[in-house]
């Protein structure tokens, strides 16, 4: 994919986090709106466990937000999502005119 027409003002730290979310996750998130369905709350079985679970394993690496009891480090998860959401829509766009 071209991300030359990621639109300029979007932040390219979360684009690049957005590169690292493999295509069937990506399109599992958008298909079943589980951003817009997630909550800071802590559930187990949640659409927030979801993308805390995808943002361990695919984005944060180091562990610096591992711990799903942690209010603060799921409201940074979310919010990145939340950020990331124009950008992961626009990937699955591309993706389907490339076929």
């Amino acid at each position: 994919m071209n991300t030359t027409s990621i639109n300029k003002g979007q932040d390219k730290f979360l684009l690049e986090k957005a590169k690292k979310i493999p295509g069937p996750v990506r399109k599992k998130i958008l298909d079943e709106g589980i951003i817009g369905l997630a909550k800071n709350v802590l559930e187990f079985g949640s659409p927030m466990e979801y993308l805390f679970d995808v943002y361990e394993e695919f984005i944060d690496l180091s562990g610096d937000l591992d711990d799903f009891t942690c209010g603060k480090c799921r409201g940074q998860v979310l919010s990145d999502f939340q950020k990331m959401l124009p950008i992961l829509i626009q990937f699955e766009k591309a993706k389907g005119n490339a076929i």
